[in-house]
């Protein structure tokens, strides 16, 4: 035992099966590349509450399977390969975690890893040293709310949500992110489907070579992504990241680019209008007190609520009507 540890585990297996409740626990593994396939905290099965919890130096910090309830308060996953296995469990729910994915020997691991449909919701928290913050297989969820994230920079590929597989809904909102490695979220891939919904992230970087993507995803998709992206703050950019890349994306989606940042453009379905916000063929549009300009016949079905007119406009093909069809 090591001076401010509970239990350390120097064995390549399972330091401690959790049934129901830990509380005021460190755990210590071998740590280093000696780590094998050691696991701090593994549960299945059973609901789960966790506080005031340390785990360090694993292959997986902490692995639950199958968990129904979970609970994990004011917990710390520090230099584990692997921080945080979910696999086919719900209502997960995290308050003020952290987790810090560097290894001791200085590789970067993954922070959370969810799969088999499980889903987590983190409050606050931070997850930081990574090469994958949070890395999402199909049918799985990730919502995040006040969530600091933050890698090395310069650390080539890094990615801060990485959604791989169809039908992956990421919620991210108020969260603070330091922008390095490819992106921050990425869905990857020509996967079918997905929802994306960004608000109010403050970004921040020192310098364009830390600052590619905040919102990435590729073309090619069979069934497009669904993406709502507004109210993020990019005051603290250096020089201005891009903004995202387009692949397709449903009817519906939106993304209001922020003044000053470099957006890249492509793909299918957007159309920018006004230089204020992308749009695509056949959804709702937006809220302005301008008429977008520069439309053509192919842009017919284009419609927006005029905030100085207070009504809403459409636009035919080759010009403007109200909501009953009259000329404007």
């Amino acid at each position: 035992e090591e001076k401010g540890s509970c239990i350390k585990a120097v064995h390549g297996g399972k330091a401690i099966v959790a049934m129901h409740r830990l509380d005021g626990l460190q755990v210590r593994g071998p740590g280093g590349v000696a780590n094998g396939q050691s696991v701090g905290i593994w549960s299945d099965g059973s609901a789960l509450t966790l506080r005031d919890v340390s785990v360090a130096g694993f292959a997986t910090g902490m692995s639950i399977d199958n968990v129904w309830y979970t609970h994990i308060d004011r917990v710390s996953l520090m230099q584990n390969s692997l921080g945080l296995s979910i696999d086919n469990c719900y209502n997960v729910t995290a308050d003020t975690l952290r987790v810090y994915a560097q290894k001791d020997d200085g590789t970067l691991g993954t922070g959370i890893s969810i799969t088999g449909g499980g889903s987590i919701r983190m409050t606050g928290g931070s997850i930081e040293s990574y090469m994958y913050g949070i890395d999402l297989a199909a049918g799985t969820q990730a919502y995040c709310d006040g969530t600091y994230f933050e890698t090395k920079a310069g650390t080539s590929g890094a990615v801060g949500i990485r959604a791989t597989g169809a039908k992956i809904t990421v919620s991210v909102e108020d969260c603070e992110v330091y922008m390095a490695g490819l992106a921050w979220v990425l869905f990857n891939g020509s996967t079918s489907g997905g929802n994306l919904v960004g608000r109010g992230t403050k970004f921040k970087s020192a310098a364009v070579a830390d600052a590619t993507y905040a919102y990435l995803w590729s073309g090619g998709r069979s069934v497009p992504l669904v993406a709502t992206i507004a109210g993020d703050s990019w005051e603290n950019i250096g020089t201005g990241p891009i903004y995202r890349t387009t692949g397709s994306a449903s009817p519906g989606s939106q993304i209001s680019d922020p003044t000053g940042v470099t957006l890249s453009s492509g793909g299918t379905g957007w159309t920018t209008i006004n230089g204020s916000l992308d749009l695509y063929a056949g959804g709702v549009r937006a809220w302005n007190s301008a008429r977008p300009t520069g439309l053509t016949s192919g842009n017919a079905g284009y419609f927006f609520y005029n905030t100085t007119s207070n009504r809403i406009e459409c636009w035919t093909g080759s010009s403007w009507v109200n909501a009953v069809g009259a000329a404007i």
